[in-house]
């Protein structure tokens, strides 16, 4: 007689804390997206823009048949990215990160440090070539390795 009841008693027990638990779950995942939010308004604050470079495909040599397609988000200061306007930058934009993609091999670019190495490499590049720190960071859009 006392398993069931034992059995009873530790359901409700369950119970009780599963609905607990995502009380609190609802509470503290809205008082992180708070955070978030205050987060990236404060980035706005600070004056960044974003300027979205085309998706890039390239062939990986020397390792059969892998390709690479890739999209990026670069993260401008505000007062610079009128230079990130017109598509004729964008396009100097795209072929330069081809030709940094195209230094990287598939097995490089599988691994996380790999694709951090390739988003720093980028961001230095570039502002290297603007001779400013203007790309505050680089995001992938998109990163399909085939």
């Amino acid at each position: 007689m006392q398993k069931p009841l034992y059995f009873v008693l530790l359901a409700l027990t369950t119970t009780s804390f599963f609905i607990f638990s995502l009380f609190l779950f609802q509470k503290n995942s809205n008082w992180l997206l708070e955070i978030r939010e205050a987060a990236f308004k404060s980035r706005a604050k600070i004056g960044i823009d974003y300027v979205e470079i085309p998706n890039v495909m390239i062939s990986f040599t020397g390792r059969g048949d892998h390709y690479c397609k890739a999209g990026f988000t670069l993260a401008v200061e505000k007062s610079s990215s009128k230079y990130f306007k017109s598509p004729s930058q964008i396009d100097v934009l795209k072929a330069s990160i081809i030709d940094l993609m195209s230094l990287y091999s598939y097995d490089n670019l599988l691994s996380l440090n790999g694709k951090i190495r390739l988003k720093q490499h980028i961001k230095a590049s570039i502002n290297k070539e603007m001779s400013s720190n203007i790309i505050d960071d680089v995001y992938f859009r998109e990163l399909v390795l085939q």
